[in-house]
């Protein structure tokens, strides 16, 4: 055979080869007031193209794979903060333009502010959209009838319409329906993590945080919710029951609004599943966790949990149920970021074992909203957050001990850095540039105040 003819088909071959291969996803920069903005970021990711300065290197066609809800996706990365809102993602339903592959969004802790008054963040009706370090803030969605004032997930079956959420803040956000800031509708999922929920709100009916659908998945872990205002916290929408429900390690405290924090009534089919573990819901207007069942679901987990006195004994049957107050970093009417940790005495240190921290396939709690690792020292808190252990060894059988941890703290900043004076403690100051200004000075008062030095 002609050598150039078998080159010539080579060729061919590895054209072929190319094209029927799936293009590597893109990695799309914003840059507002400049070449890409988060709009046009979106829309390149969302429909494979370049659009408006911002160039997409390709993500797969849906038609050269058989499982187009498997396709990777493109990542939009934040450098600055964003405003707009409206946006949207949609899957292969018939009669919708749909979009060609999931979208994760790196905020970098940069805030995503919604036009005032003008719907909400996004709205996924197909796909799988991953949000990483965003603050989502001001989506206000009560002039008109609607849920998730945030983010609505929606659809029907085979829909595959996902959300994940890693690592971010949501404040100051307003639905008219379910869902202050989330509603995850029927047949939809959410995984939400390591989050923080404050003064959000539900004007008119459930959720003033989470609402839910029928048969949807829900898992939240490490996470905390105060100063909300709704029917409920985390709740499902009327004459809804859920699949599958998964709260671990979450703290829901000082919410207003009616009906408590967890509001809901679970699907008692076979394949139902529902836990609450290592969790606070106290204080809360309305009462505290509020379930519903005529019997509980087959796969049912109440284990660790910190309630209000108001709570319904569905909620209070678990093991190792606490009714108090857990003693927590102090939010009530709080419209600030603040971090619920729990004070030194608080019946949530230490009342967990290492093993029921772990104990729930799929969720993520290693480590809490702060970063700090869980477990420490071998036990869990209670809620979102973990206490850190002191620094070495310890003295009370592997568990730690706050006070002692606030002691070690305060006397390291107590003692003078300056090797030339031995013995002086220097209160406030620790720095090696203080201590040789009292060195000159000469001060032979061992108990120096901060202050007392002169130049």
């Amino acid at each position: 055979m002609n050598s150039g003819f078998i080159l010539k088909l080579f060729a061919l071959a590895l054209i072929l080869l190319l094209t029927a291969l799936p293009a590597f996803a893109a990695d799309i920069v914003v840059v507002e007031g400049g070449t890409c903005s988060f709009y046009n970021a979106w829309l390149s990711a969302r429909y494979n193209e370049d659009r408006g300065g911002c160039t997409h290197t390709g993500d797969w066609d849906d038609n050269n794979w058989s499982n187009p809800g498997d396709a990777g996706g493109d990542t939009i990365i934040l450098r600055q903060d964003v405003r707009g809102g409206n946006l949207q993602m949609f899957g292969s339903r018939a009669g919708v333009e749909r979009s060609t592959g999931n979208i994760t969004i790196e905020g970098g802790g940069h805030t995503y502010t919604m036009t005032a008054n003008n719907g909400r963040h996004f709205h996924i009706a197909g796909r799988h959209l991953t949000i990483n370090n965003l603050v989502l803030t001001r989506a206000d969605n009560t002039n008109k009838a609607g849920a998730g004032g945030a983010i609505l997930l929606s659809g029907a079956a085979n829909t595959d319409a996902e959300l994940t959420v890693n690592d971010s803040v949501f404040h100051g956000n307003k639905s008219h329906d379910e869902g202050g800031v989330i509603m995850i509708n029927d047949n939809t999922s959410a995984t939400i993590r390591r989050s923080v929920f404050y003064n959000n709100e539900s004007s008119n009916d459930w959720g003033s945080a989470i609402a839910f659908g029928r048969d949807a998945n829900v898992t939240v872990d490490s996470s905390s919710f105060y100063n909300n205002n709704g029917k409920g916290v985390i709740a499902a929408k009327p004459n809804a029951v859920a699949e599958n429900i998964i709260l671990k390690h979450v703290t829901i405290v000082n919410n207003r609004g009616s009906r408590g924090g967890i509001s809901f009534r679970l699907n008692e089919r076979a394949s139902a599943k529902f836990e609450l573990s290592n969790s606070i819901d106290w204080n809360n207007a309305g009462g505290a966790c509020q379930l519903g069942w005529s019997s509980p679901p087959p796969d049912t987990t109440l284990r660790n949990n910190i309630l209000g006195s108001g709570s319904t004994q569905n909620c209070k049957d678990g093991a190792n149920t606490l009714v108090g107050d857990p003693m927590l970093t102090d939010s009530a009417g709080v419209t600030t970021l603040v971090h619920l940790v729990p004070l030194p005495g608080s019946p949530a240190i230490d009342a967990v074992s290492a093993a029921d921290c772990e104990a729930v396939v799929g969720t993520d709690i290693s480590r809490d909203p702060l970063g700090t690792a869980r477990p420490q020292n071998g036990k869990c808190e209670i809620g979102a957050y973990e206490v850190k252990a002191p620094p070495g060894p310890e003295t009370d059988g592997g568990s730690k001990s706050v006070e002692t941890a606030m002691a070690a703290e305060a006397a390291a900043k107590a003692v003078s850095t300056c090797l030339t004076l031995d013995g002086i403690q220097v209160t406030g100051l620790s720095e090696s540039t203080q201590c040789q200004r009292v060195d000159a000075v000469g001060i032979a008062n061992p108990n120096i105040q901060e202050g007392d030095f002169v130049d």
